[in-house]
Protein backbone atom coordinates (compact mmCIF):
# COMPACT_ATOMS: atom_id res chain seq x y z
CA UNK A 1 0.00 0.00 0.00
CA UNK A 2 3.02 2.39 1.24
CA UNK A 3 4.49 1.66 -2.51
CA UNK A 4 1.42 2.25 -4.35
CA UNK A 5 1.11 5.63 -3.13
CA UNK A 6 4.61 6.41 -3.53
CA UNK A 7 4.37 5.76 -7.56
CA UNK A 8 0.79 7.36 -7.42
CA UNK A 9 2.35 10.64 -5.58
CA UNK A 10 5.21 10.28 -8.26
CA UNK A 11 2.96 10.21 -11.18
CA UNK A 12 0.94 13.27 -9.35
CA UNK A 13 4.22 14.82 -9.19
CA UNK A 14 4.98 14.17 -13.40
CA UNK A 15 1.71 15.09 -14.54
CA UNK A 16 2.32 18.59 -12.61
CA UNK A 17 5.38 19.09 -14.36
CA UNK A 18 5.28 21.56 -16.80
CA UNK A 19 7.38 21.91 -20.06
CA UNK A 20 7.50 25.60 -20.04
CA UNK A 21 7.22 27.62 -17.12
CA UNK A 22 3.82 29.51 -16.56
CA UNK A 23 5.13 32.78 -15.51
CA UNK A 24 6.07 33.17 -19.08
CA UNK A 25 2.89 33.21 -20.66
CA UNK A 26 -0.62 35.25 -20.91
CA UNK A 27 -3.61 32.76 -20.73
CA UNK A 28 -4.59 32.60 -24.17
CA UNK A 29 -8.45 32.90 -23.51
CA UNK A 30 -7.52 35.85 -21.34
CA UNK A 31 -5.80 37.43 -23.82
CA UNK A 32 -8.48 37.21 -26.06
CA UNK A 33 -11.08 39.06 -23.64
CA UNK A 34 -8.22 41.54 -23.53
CA UNK A 35 -8.34 42.04 -27.31
CA UNK A 36 -12.28 42.34 -26.82
CA UNK A 37 -11.58 44.61 -24.56
CA UNK A 38 -10.21 46.79 -26.44
CA UNK A 39 -13.36 46.80 -29.23
CA UNK A 40 -15.16 47.78 -26.32
CA UNK A 41 -12.88 50.65 -25.80
CA UNK A 42 -13.36 52.21 -28.82
CA UNK A 43 -17.19 51.99 -28.34
CA UNK A 44 -16.41 53.95 -24.95
CA UNK A 45 -13.78 56.22 -26.22
CA UNK A 46 -15.94 59.93 -26.71
CA UNK A 47 -13.82 61.05 -29.38
CA UNK A 48 -14.83 57.88 -31.92
CA UNK A 49 -18.19 59.19 -33.56
CA UNK A 50 -20.96 58.10 -32.10
CA UNK A 51 -22.87 55.74 -34.74
CA UNK A 52 -19.38 54.00 -34.90
CA UNK A 53 -19.33 53.88 -31.20
CA UNK A 54 -23.01 51.73 -31.64
CA UNK A 55 -21.33 49.57 -34.05
CA UNK A 56 -18.20 48.48 -31.74
CA UNK A 57 -20.56 47.60 -29.39
CA UNK A 58 -22.45 45.26 -31.32
CA UNK A 59 -19.02 44.27 -32.85
CA UNK A 60 -18.29 43.75 -29.25
CA UNK A 61 -21.22 41.07 -28.65
CA UNK A 62 -20.49 39.51 -31.96
CA UNK A 63 -17.13 38.86 -30.75
CA UNK A 64 -18.44 37.56 -27.44
CA UNK A 65 -20.99 35.25 -28.93
CA UNK A 66 -17.93 33.25 -31.11
CA UNK A 67 -15.60 33.19 -28.18
CA UNK A 68 -18.39 31.76 -26.16
CA UNK A 69 -19.53 29.30 -28.01
CA UNK A 70 -16.58 28.24 -29.15
CA UNK A 71 -13.79 29.14 -26.11
CA UNK A 72 -15.97 28.74 -23.69
CA UNK A 73 -17.52 25.49 -24.57
CA UNK A 74 -13.98 23.72 -25.54
CA UNK A 75 -13.67 24.74 -21.56
CA UNK A 76 -16.66 23.44 -20.10
CA UNK A 77 -16.41 20.26 -22.38
CA UNK A 78 -13.03 19.64 -20.78
CA UNK A 79 -14.73 20.16 -16.82
CA UNK A 80 -16.85 17.63 -17.77
CA UNK A 81 -14.76 14.91 -18.96
CA UNK A 82 -12.23 13.16 -17.75
CA UNK A 83 -9.37 14.99 -19.43
CA UNK A 84 -7.97 17.59 -16.82
CA UNK A 85 -5.98 19.58 -18.90
CA UNK A 86 -4.00 22.22 -17.62
CA UNK A 87 -3.48 25.25 -19.54
CA UNK A 88 0.64 26.54 -20.34
CA UNK A 89 0.59 29.22 -18.14
CA UNK A 90 -0.97 26.72 -15.31
CA UNK A 91 -4.67 26.93 -15.03
CA UNK A 92 -6.95 24.58 -14.58
CA UNK A 93 -10.26 24.81 -16.76
CA UNK A 94 -12.37 25.70 -13.88
CA UNK A 95 -10.30 28.73 -13.40
CA UNK A 96 -10.42 30.08 -16.55
CA UNK A 97 -14.15 29.60 -16.68
CA UNK A 98 -13.99 31.44 -13.58
CA UNK A 99 -11.69 34.00 -14.44
CA UNK A 100 -13.38 34.74 -17.50
CA UNK A 101 -16.68 35.15 -15.99
CA UNK A 102 -15.56 37.62 -13.66
CA UNK A 103 -13.71 39.16 -16.66
CA UNK A 104 -17.15 39.05 -19.16
CA UNK A 105 -19.54 40.40 -15.86
CA UNK A 106 -17.20 43.81 -16.31
CA UNK A 107 -17.15 44.05 -19.74
CA UNK A 108 -20.59 43.78 -19.98
CA UNK A 109 -21.49 46.14 -17.25
CA UNK A 110 -19.57 48.71 -18.98
CA UNK A 111 -20.87 48.13 -22.06
CA UNK A 112 -24.45 48.45 -20.81
CA UNK A 113 -23.57 51.96 -19.06
CA UNK A 114 -21.66 53.33 -22.20
CA UNK A 115 -25.25 52.55 -24.03
CA UNK A 116 -27.25 54.97 -22.30
CA UNK A 117 -24.23 57.32 -22.11
CA UNK A 118 -24.58 57.07 -26.19
CA UNK A 119 -28.01 57.09 -26.12
CA UNK A 120 -28.17 60.77 -24.03
CA UNK A 121 -25.48 61.96 -26.71
CA UNK A 122 -27.73 61.42 -29.51
CA UNK A 123 -30.76 62.77 -28.21
CA UNK A 124 -28.68 66.30 -28.67
CA UNK A 125 -28.12 65.00 -31.94
CA UNK A 126 -32.09 64.96 -32.22
CA UNK A 127 -32.24 61.13 -32.79
CA UNK A 128 -34.16 59.23 -30.18
CA UNK A 129 -33.68 55.35 -29.20
CA UNK A 130 -37.52 55.02 -27.50
CA UNK A 131 -38.90 52.41 -25.31
CA UNK A 132 -42.59 52.06 -25.53
CA UNK A 133 -43.51 54.23 -22.82
CA UNK A 134 -41.63 56.94 -24.88
CA UNK A 135 -44.03 57.14 -27.25
CA UNK A 136 -46.86 59.44 -27.91
CA UNK A 137 -50.49 58.25 -29.18
CA UNK A 138 -50.00 58.60 -32.57
CA UNK A 139 -46.91 57.14 -32.60
CA UNK A 140 -48.06 53.44 -30.69
CA UNK A 141 -51.05 53.36 -33.25
CA UNK A 142 -48.32 53.60 -35.71
CA UNK A 143 -46.43 50.50 -34.27
CA UNK A 144 -49.54 48.57 -33.55
CA UNK A 145 -50.71 48.84 -37.17
CA UNK A 146 -46.26 48.06 -38.37
CA UNK A 147 -47.18 45.13 -35.74
CA UNK A 148 -50.10 43.56 -37.56
CA UNK A 149 -48.75 44.01 -41.22
CA UNK A 150 -45.22 43.19 -40.63
CA UNK A 151 -44.83 41.20 -37.19
CA UNK A 152 -47.44 39.09 -36.00
CA UNK A 153 -47.98 36.91 -39.17
CA UNK A 154 -44.42 35.40 -38.24
CA UNK A 155 -44.67 35.19 -34.80
CA UNK A 156 -44.58 31.60 -33.37
CA UNK A 157 -45.81 31.45 -29.65
CA UNK A 158 -45.10 27.97 -28.28
CA UNK A 159 -46.29 26.78 -25.01
CA UNK A 160 -46.03 23.66 -22.85
CA UNK A 161 -48.30 21.28 -21.63
CA UNK A 162 -48.88 17.87 -21.32
CA UNK A 163 -49.23 17.60 -25.23
CA UNK A 164 -46.69 20.21 -26.14
CA UNK A 165 -42.63 19.54 -24.96
CA UNK A 166 -40.52 22.09 -23.67
CA UNK A 167 -39.24 24.25 -27.17
CA UNK A 168 -35.92 24.08 -28.95
CA UNK A 169 -34.25 27.23 -28.08
CA UNK A 170 -32.43 27.99 -30.85
CA UNK A 171 -28.67 29.27 -30.56
CA UNK A 172 -28.57 33.23 -30.03
CA UNK A 173 -32.00 33.58 -30.33
CA UNK A 174 -33.51 36.69 -28.22
CA UNK A 175 -36.79 35.17 -26.63
CA UNK A 176 -39.42 36.25 -24.58
CA UNK A 177 -40.73 33.79 -21.81
CA UNK A 178 -44.47 34.08 -20.59
CA UNK A 179 -46.10 32.80 -17.55
CA UNK A 180 -49.77 32.42 -18.83
CA UNK A 181 -52.90 31.99 -16.92
CA UNK A 182 -56.27 30.14 -18.23
CA UNK A 183 -58.80 32.01 -16.79
CA UNK A 184 -61.00 28.88 -15.98
CA UNK A 185 -58.79 26.40 -14.99
CA UNK A 186 -56.84 28.94 -13.68
CA UNK A 187 -53.75 26.44 -14.51
CA UNK A 188 -50.61 28.67 -15.09
CA UNK A 189 -47.78 27.62 -18.02
CA UNK A 190 -44.92 28.64 -19.72
CA UNK A 191 -44.52 29.73 -23.24
CA UNK A 192 -42.04 31.27 -25.51
CA UNK A 193 -42.00 33.35 -28.03
CA UNK A 194 -39.05 33.96 -30.52
CA UNK A 195 -38.20 36.93 -32.16
CA UNK A 196 -36.78 35.71 -35.90
CA UNK A 197 -33.61 37.32 -36.78
CA UNK A 198 -34.93 39.09 -39.93
CA UNK A 199 -36.96 41.51 -38.35
CA UNK A 200 -35.13 42.33 -35.53
CA UNK A 201 -33.85 45.34 -35.66
CA UNK A 202 -34.80 49.44 -34.81
CA UNK A 203 -37.92 51.43 -37.14
CA UNK A 204 -37.88 54.70 -37.74
CA UNK A 205 -41.33 56.40 -36.52
CA UNK A 206 -42.98 58.86 -38.73
CA UNK A 207 -41.77 62.24 -36.95
CA UNK A 208 -43.88 65.77 -37.31
CA UNK A 209 -40.37 67.22 -37.85
CA UNK A 210 -38.25 66.26 -40.57
CA UNK A 211 -35.19 67.42 -38.52
CA UNK A 212 -36.39 64.50 -36.06
CA UNK A 213 -35.75 61.42 -35.57
CA UNK A 214 -37.13 58.69 -33.34
CA UNK A 215 -36.73 55.40 -33.38
CA UNK A 216 -37.59 51.78 -31.81
CA UNK A 217 -37.02 48.47 -31.77
CA UNK A 218 -38.89 45.59 -32.98
CA UNK A 219 -38.45 43.72 -29.42
CA UNK A 220 -40.26 46.85 -27.69
CA UNK A 221 -43.19 46.70 -29.91
CA UNK A 222 -43.51 42.26 -29.76
CA UNK A 223 -43.33 43.12 -26.32
CA UNK A 224 -45.97 45.01 -26.05
CA UNK A 225 -48.39 43.42 -28.09
CA UNK A 226 -47.70 39.65 -26.85
CA UNK A 227 -51.50 39.83 -26.01
CA UNK A 228 -52.80 39.59 -29.40
CA UNK A 229 -50.89 36.02 -29.63
CA UNK A 230 -52.85 34.79 -26.24
CA UNK A 231 -56.71 35.76 -26.82
CA UNK A 232 -58.82 34.84 -23.95
CA UNK A 233 -55.17 33.99 -21.81
CA UNK A 234 -54.06 36.07 -18.88
CA UNK A 235 -49.97 37.10 -19.25
CA UNK A 236 -48.58 36.80 -15.70
CA UNK A 237 -45.31 38.01 -16.43
CA UNK A 238 -43.11 38.26 -19.44
CA UNK A 239 -39.05 37.67 -18.92
CA UNK A 240 -36.95 38.60 -22.08
CA UNK A 241 -33.65 35.99 -22.47
CA UNK A 242 -30.96 34.73 -24.66
CA UNK A 243 -29.49 31.28 -24.97
CA UNK A 244 -26.11 30.71 -26.22
CA UNK A 245 -25.28 26.94 -27.30
CA UNK A 246 -22.06 25.23 -27.33
CA UNK A 247 -20.25 24.99 -30.84
CA UNK A 248 -16.49 23.36 -29.79
CA UNK A 249 -17.59 19.78 -31.73
CA UNK A 250 -14.24 18.20 -32.08
CA UNK A 251 -14.19 15.61 -35.54
CA UNK A 252 -11.49 13.27 -36.74
CA UNK A 253 -11.23 14.03 -40.32
CA UNK A 254 -8.99 10.66 -40.99
CA UNK A 255 -12.10 8.85 -39.70
CA UNK A 256 -14.06 10.18 -42.85
CA UNK A 257 -14.05 9.43 -46.30
CA UNK A 258 -16.07 12.77 -47.00
CA UNK A 259 -15.15 16.01 -45.77
CA UNK A 260 -18.03 17.44 -47.08
CA UNK A 261 -20.75 15.60 -45.33
CA UNK A 262 -18.56 15.73 -42.20
CA UNK A 263 -18.79 19.16 -42.06
CA UNK A 264 -22.51 19.46 -43.24
CA UNK A 265 -23.40 16.89 -40.14
CA UNK A 266 -20.62 19.14 -37.82
CA UNK A 267 -23.30 22.39 -39.07
CA UNK A 268 -26.75 20.26 -37.69
CA UNK A 269 -25.12 19.18 -34.91
CA UNK A 270 -23.71 22.43 -33.34
CA UNK A 271 -27.42 23.82 -33.81
CA UNK A 272 -28.22 20.60 -31.46
CA UNK A 273 -25.49 21.43 -28.77
CA UNK A 274 -26.26 21.89 -25.03
CA UNK A 275 -26.55 25.20 -23.83
CA UNK A 276 -24.18 26.77 -21.99
CA UNK A 277 -25.02 31.00 -21.12
CA UNK A 278 -28.31 32.56 -20.63
CA UNK A 279 -28.63 36.41 -20.40
CA UNK A 280 -31.55 38.00 -18.87
CA UNK A 281 -32.90 41.56 -17.79
CA UNK A 282 -32.58 42.36 -14.19
CA UNK A 283 -35.18 44.39 -14.90
CA UNK A 284 -37.68 42.26 -16.16
CA UNK A 285 -36.43 38.87 -13.90
CA UNK A 286 -38.70 36.47 -12.40
CA UNK A 287 -36.89 34.01 -10.45
CA UNK A 288 -39.42 31.10 -10.76
CA UNK A 289 -38.88 31.44 -14.49
CA UNK A 290 -34.93 31.78 -14.82
CA UNK A 291 -35.17 28.45 -11.71
CA UNK A 292 -37.47 26.93 -14.81
CA UNK A 293 -35.42 27.62 -18.03
CA UNK A 294 -32.30 26.74 -15.76
CA UNK A 295 -34.00 23.53 -15.13
CA UNK A 296 -34.91 22.57 -18.81
CA UNK A 297 -31.63 24.18 -20.24
CA UNK A 298 -29.63 22.57 -17.38
CA UNK A 299 -27.70 25.56 -16.17
CA UNK A 300 -26.18 26.31 -13.38
CA UNK A 301 -25.64 29.97 -11.78
CA UNK A 302 -22.48 30.55 -13.00
CA UNK A 303 -24.04 29.98 -16.65
CA UNK A 304 -26.56 32.88 -16.17
CA UNK A 305 -25.46 36.54 -16.85
CA UNK A 306 -27.64 39.65 -15.80
CA UNK A 307 -28.06 42.87 -17.72
CA UNK A 308 -29.60 45.57 -15.88
CA UNK A 309 -32.09 47.07 -18.71
CA UNK A 310 -30.56 46.04 -21.89
CA UNK A 311 -28.73 43.33 -23.63
CA UNK A 312 -29.92 43.78 -27.32
CA UNK A 313 -26.87 45.27 -28.98
CA UNK A 314 -26.49 43.02 -32.09
CA UNK A 315 -29.81 45.23 -33.15
CA UNK A 316 -27.89 48.10 -33.08
CA UNK A 317 -25.78 47.57 -36.52
CA UNK A 318 -28.97 48.65 -37.97
CA UNK A 319 -28.34 51.82 -36.63
CA UNK A 320 -24.92 52.29 -38.25
CA UNK A 321 -25.77 52.23 -41.36
CA UNK A 322 -28.44 55.36 -41.47
CA UNK A 323 -26.97 58.07 -43.46
CA UNK A 324 -25.58 60.56 -40.75
CA UNK A 325 -22.44 61.13 -42.10
CA UNK A 326 -21.39 63.67 -39.04
CA UNK A 327 -21.61 60.63 -36.76
CA UNK A 328 -19.96 58.33 -38.80
CA UNK A 329 -16.06 58.39 -40.04
CA UNK A 330 -15.58 59.75 -42.89
CA UNK A 331 -15.67 57.49 -45.86
CA UNK A 332 -12.72 56.25 -46.92
CA UNK A 333 -12.17 55.80 -50.96
CA UNK A 334 -9.14 53.85 -51.58
CA UNK A 335 -6.92 55.04 -54.37
CA UNK A 336 -5.73 52.96 -57.74
CA UNK A 337 -2.55 51.71 -58.03
CA UNK A 338 -0.97 54.06 -61.25
CA UNK A 339 0.32 50.39 -62.62
CA UNK A 340 -3.16 49.03 -62.72
CA UNK A 341 -4.94 52.48 -64.36
CA UNK A 342 -4.02 51.55 -68.35
CA UNK A 343 -2.81 49.01 -70.35
CA UNK A 344 -2.92 45.34 -70.16
CA UNK A 345 -3.11 43.97 -66.67
CA UNK A 346 -1.06 40.82 -67.07
CA UNK A 347 1.36 42.95 -69.42
CA UNK A 348 2.02 45.35 -65.98
CA UNK A 349 2.71 42.07 -63.74
CA UNK A 350 5.08 40.85 -66.47
CA UNK A 351 7.01 43.78 -66.33
CA UNK A 352 7.89 43.91 -62.66
CA UNK A 353 6.54 42.61 -59.41
CA UNK A 354 3.77 44.42 -57.72
CA UNK A 355 3.10 44.93 -53.67
CA UNK A 356 -0.28 46.13 -53.09
CA UNK A 357 -1.14 48.01 -49.40
CA UNK A 358 -4.76 47.22 -48.56
CA UNK A 359 -7.11 49.20 -47.83
CA UNK A 360 -5.14 52.11 -48.77
CA UNK A 361 -4.87 50.91 -52.06
CA UNK A 362 -7.94 49.99 -53.95
CA UNK A 363 -8.56 45.94 -53.43
CA UNK A 364 -11.36 46.09 -56.24
CA UNK A 365 -9.17 47.45 -59.24
CA UNK A 366 -6.51 45.18 -58.33
CA UNK A 367 -7.07 41.81 -56.75
CA UNK A 368 -11.17 41.30 -58.25
CA UNK A 369 -9.50 42.89 -61.29
CA UNK A 370 -6.85 40.08 -61.41
CA UNK A 371 -9.48 37.31 -61.53
CA UNK A 372 -12.33 38.57 -63.56
CA UNK A 373 -10.08 39.86 -66.38
CA UNK A 374 -8.63 36.43 -66.33
CA UNK A 375 -11.88 34.83 -66.04
CA UNK A 376 -12.34 36.38 -69.71
CA UNK A 377 -9.06 36.36 -71.35
CA UNK A 378 -9.01 34.22 -74.37
CA UNK A 379 -5.26 33.26 -73.55
CA UNK A 380 -5.52 32.04 -69.78
CA UNK A 381 -5.73 28.53 -70.24
CA UNK A 382 -6.30 27.30 -66.06
CA UNK A 383 -7.01 29.75 -62.65
CA UNK A 384 -5.94 28.35 -59.23
CA UNK A 385 -7.39 29.71 -55.99
CA UNK A 386 -8.09 28.72 -52.26
CA UNK A 387 -10.94 30.89 -50.77
CA UNK A 388 -11.22 30.99 -47.27
CA UNK A 389 -13.82 33.40 -46.36
CA UNK A 390 -15.38 35.53 -49.16
CA UNK A 391 -18.57 37.36 -48.67
CA UNK A 392 -22.43 36.78 -49.12
CA UNK A 393 -22.27 37.99 -53.08
CA UNK A 394 -18.51 36.97 -54.16
CA UNK A 395 -17.51 38.22 -57.04
CA UNK A 396 -14.71 35.92 -57.13
CA UNK A 397 -16.60 33.32 -57.03
CA UNK A 398 -18.55 34.80 -59.76
CA UNK A 399 -15.97 34.89 -61.73
CA UNK A 400 -14.83 31.70 -61.18
CA UNK A 401 -18.25 30.53 -62.09
CA UNK A 402 -17.68 32.61 -65.70
CA UNK A 403 -14.06 31.18 -66.42
CA UNK A 404 -15.21 28.07 -65.99
CA UNK A 405 -18.59 28.58 -68.38
CA UNK A 406 -15.99 29.80 -70.43
CA UNK A 407 -13.90 26.96 -71.04
CA UNK A 408 -11.13 27.61 -68.43
CA UNK A 409 -9.84 24.99 -66.03
CA UNK A 410 -10.55 26.01 -62.67
CA UNK A 411 -9.31 24.75 -59.58
CA UNK A 412 -10.66 26.23 -56.31
CA UNK A 413 -10.15 24.86 -52.68
CA UNK A 414 -12.68 26.75 -50.55
CA UNK A 415 -12.11 25.39 -46.78
CA UNK A 416 -15.17 24.16 -45.25
CA UNK A 417 -13.75 24.40 -41.66
CA UNK A 418 -13.63 28.41 -42.05
CA UNK A 419 -15.48 28.52 -38.02
CA UNK A 420 -19.06 29.89 -38.67
CA UNK A 421 -18.63 30.40 -42.33
CA UNK A 422 -19.30 26.82 -43.13
CA UNK A 423 -22.68 27.14 -44.75
CA UNK A 424 -21.94 29.85 -46.49
CA UNK A 425 -18.83 28.04 -47.90
CA UNK A 426 -21.24 24.61 -48.45
CA UNK A 427 -23.41 26.61 -50.76
CA UNK A 428 -20.91 28.44 -52.67
CA UNK A 429 -19.01 25.03 -52.93
CA UNK A 430 -21.65 23.52 -54.35
CA UNK A 431 -22.73 25.80 -56.63
CA UNK A 432 -19.15 25.87 -58.20
CA UNK A 433 -19.10 22.11 -58.66
CA UNK A 434 -22.81 22.84 -60.68
CA UNK A 435 -20.59 25.41 -63.49
CA UNK A 436 -18.01 22.69 -63.38
CA UNK A 437 -15.03 24.12 -61.17
CA UNK A 438 -12.83 21.49 -59.70
CA UNK A 439 -13.51 22.12 -56.53
CA UNK A 440 -11.33 20.62 -52.89
CA UNK A 441 -12.76 21.44 -49.87
CA UNK A 442 -9.62 21.39 -47.56
CA UNK A 443 -6.50 18.88 -46.37
CA UNK A 444 -7.32 16.32 -43.71
CA UNK A 445 -6.55 17.56 -40.32
CA UNK A 446 -5.85 21.08 -41.53
CA UNK A 447 -7.44 24.09 -41.85
CA UNK A 448 -6.04 26.06 -45.48
CA UNK A 449 -5.45 29.66 -44.79
CA UNK A 450 -3.23 30.16 -47.33
CA UNK A 451 -4.56 33.28 -49.74
CA UNK A 452 -2.78 32.54 -52.97
CA UNK A 453 -4.11 32.61 -57.10
CA UNK A 454 -2.61 31.16 -59.71
CA UNK A 455 -3.49 32.14 -63.67
CA UNK A 456 -1.72 30.07 -66.32
CA UNK A 457 -1.75 32.06 -69.72
CA UNK A 458 -0.63 31.27 -73.25
CA UNK A 459 2.29 34.19 -74.35
CA UNK A 460 2.94 34.40 -77.77
CA UNK A 461 6.79 34.29 -77.32
CA UNK A 462 6.92 32.47 -73.97
CA UNK A 463 4.38 29.60 -73.92
CA UNK A 464 2.89 28.94 -70.97
CA UNK A 465 3.04 31.74 -67.87
CA UNK A 466 2.36 31.80 -64.33
CA UNK A 467 0.78 34.85 -62.55
CA UNK A 468 1.06 34.71 -59.17
CA UNK A 469 -1.03 36.50 -55.89
CA UNK A 470 -0.03 35.99 -52.83
CA UNK A 471 -1.96 38.13 -49.68
CA UNK A 472 -2.53 38.14 -46.25
CA UNK A 473 -5.88 39.08 -46.46
CA UNK A 474 -8.96 36.58 -47.36
CA UNK A 475 -10.33 37.33 -50.68
CA UNK A 476 -13.65 39.20 -49.56
CA UNK A 477 -14.13 42.64 -51.20
CA UNK A 478 -15.90 43.99 -48.04
CA UNK A 479 -13.49 43.21 -45.33
CA UNK A 480 -10.85 44.49 -47.83
CA UNK A 481 -12.26 48.09 -47.07
CA UNK A 482 -11.68 47.37 -43.75
CA UNK A 483 -8.26 45.17 -42.74
CA UNK A 484 -5.03 46.07 -43.05
CA UNK A 485 -3.21 43.47 -45.52
CA UNK A 486 -0.71 43.33 -48.33
CA UNK A 487 -1.15 41.21 -51.92
CA UNK A 488 2.32 40.40 -54.24
CA UNK A 489 1.28 39.79 -57.93
CA UNK A 490 4.64 38.63 -59.64
CA UNK A 491 5.44 36.27 -62.45
CA UNK A 492 9.18 35.22 -60.70
CA UNK A 493 9.06 32.07 -61.90
CA UNK A 494 11.53 31.07 -58.50
CA UNK A 495 7.87 31.77 -56.74
CA UNK A 496 5.36 30.46 -59.32
CA UNK A 497 6.84 27.00 -59.42
CA UNK A 498 6.90 26.69 -55.49
CA UNK A 499 3.28 27.95 -55.67
CA UNK A 500 2.77 25.13 -58.36
CA UNK A 501 3.85 22.66 -56.04
CA UNK A 502 1.98 24.20 -53.10
CA UNK A 503 -1.49 23.62 -55.00
CA UNK A 504 -0.25 20.40 -55.87
CA UNK A 505 0.24 19.40 -52.61
CA UNK A 506 -3.52 20.84 -51.68
CA UNK A 507 -5.05 19.26 -54.71
CA UNK A 508 -3.08 16.09 -55.28
CA UNK A 509 -0.60 13.93 -53.32
CA UNK A 510 2.62 16.44 -53.98
CA UNK A 511 4.80 15.76 -50.92
CA UNK A 512 7.90 18.43 -52.05
CA UNK A 513 9.42 19.25 -48.46
CA UNK A 514 12.17 21.94 -49.64
CA UNK A 515 10.76 24.96 -50.34
CA UNK A 516 13.61 27.53 -50.97
CA UNK A 517 11.65 30.81 -51.48
CA UNK A 518 8.04 29.97 -49.55
CA UNK A 519 6.99 29.41 -46.38
CA UNK A 520 4.79 26.74 -46.18
CA UNK A 521 2.70 25.22 -43.32
CA UNK A 522 3.39 22.26 -41.98
CA UNK A 523 6.18 21.67 -43.91
CA UNK A 524 8.55 24.41 -43.23
CA UNK A 525 7.24 27.41 -41.82
CA UNK A 526 7.78 26.52 -38.06
CA UNK A 527 11.40 25.16 -38.19
CA UNK A 528 12.32 28.80 -40.54
CA UNK A 529 10.96 31.16 -37.54
CA UNK A 530 12.66 29.18 -35.14
CA UNK A 531 15.73 29.26 -36.92
CA UNK A 532 15.54 32.69 -37.76
CA UNK A 533 14.73 33.28 -33.60
CA UNK A 534 17.77 31.31 -32.82
CA UNK A 535 20.17 33.23 -34.91
CA UNK A 536 18.99 36.76 -33.61
CA UNK A 537 20.01 34.96 -30.31
CA UNK A 538 23.16 34.11 -31.55
CA UNK A 539 23.55 37.79 -33.10
CA UNK A 540 22.30 39.43 -29.59
CA UNK A 541 25.24 36.93 -27.78
CA UNK A 542 28.04 38.41 -29.79
CA UNK A 543 27.02 41.57 -28.89
CA UNK A 544 25.25 42.64 -32.51
CA UNK A 545 21.92 44.34 -32.68
CA UNK A 546 20.99 45.01 -35.66
CA UNK A 547 21.20 42.24 -38.47
CA UNK A 548 22.77 43.79 -41.14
Amino acid sequence: MAKKKKIDKKRKKKEQTYRFDPVHFFNRELSWLEFNSRVLNEGIDSKVPLLERLRFLSIYTSNLDEFVMKRVGGLKGQLESEFRNISVDGLTPKQQLEMIREKMISDNGKQEEVFFEIKTELKNHSIALLNWSDLDAKEKTYCEKYFEKNIFPILTPLSVDPGKPFPFISNLSYSFGLFLENPISKERIFSRVKIPETIHRWIKLPAESPSKYRYINTSEIILNHLDRLYHGVKIIDVMPFRVTRNADWEHDDEDTEDLLELVEESINYRRLQEPIRLECLKEHLNEQMLNYLMDELDLKEEDIYYYKKNMDYLSLDSLCELDFPHLKYSEWRPVTKPDFMYGSFFEKIKEKDILVHHPYENFKSSVEKFIADASTDPKVLSIKMTLYRTEEKSPFIAALINAAENGIQVVCLIELKARFDEKRNIYWAKKMEEAGVHVVYGVMGLKTHSKIAMVIRQEQNEGLKRYVHIGTGNYNSKTAKLYTDLGLFTTNSQITQEISHVFNYLTGTCLKMNYEHLLVSPVNAKSSFLAMIQEQIKLVKNGCYINS
